[in-house]
């Protein structure tokens, strides 16, 4: 079933933005927490390794963080995983279009986060014909509804 309403298929197409407003950071913070992941299951493998243990509270602690640190992983990598899911289905809309200059004013707006003025600039197009570009592909978009 296809998006009839305008209003839908531009929430549709913001679902990228909004996911990166919420976490502006999430690939900075995925990539620092992986490498502290590593860093604490190396620490973590080579205390485990030791006969019998020293005991000491902060080899446990690193120990405990690296438990508590791989579920938050897991939780980043999902979250990453599903901006990259959202924007591939964007940009597969995207690509469907007839039109080479609203494929390229969509594509600027809601895979590269573009404002209107700044795709205006690079297109040497006026503001008012990005903003028609923007409409016309908004309307002209086929989305795929796979929420059943």
């Amino acid at each position: 079933m296809a998006f009839e309403d305008f209003e839908k298929k531009e929430a549709w197409l913001n679902r990228a933005f909004e996911l990166r407003k919420e976490r502006p950071s999430l690939n900075e913070e995925w990539r620092e927490l992986q490498r502290l992941r590593d860093a604490a299951t190396d620490i973590s493998s080579k205390i485990s390794g030791t006969k019998g243990g020293s005991g000491n509270s902060t080899e446990n602690k690193y120990i405990r963080y690296a438990a508590a640190s791989e579920e938050y992983y897991k939780q980043l990598s999902g979250e990453r995983s599903r901006y990259y899911q959202i924007r591939a289905e964007i940009k597969a809309a995207i690509a469907e279009l007839p039109n080479g200059a609203e494929r390229a004013v969509l594509y600027a707006r809601f895979i590269r986060f573009k404002k209107l003025s700044d795709i205006a600039k690079i297109t040497h197009y006026s503001i008012s014909h990005v903003k028609r570009l923007k409409q016309r592909g908004i309307e002209h978009i086929c989305i795929k509804d796979d929420t059943k």
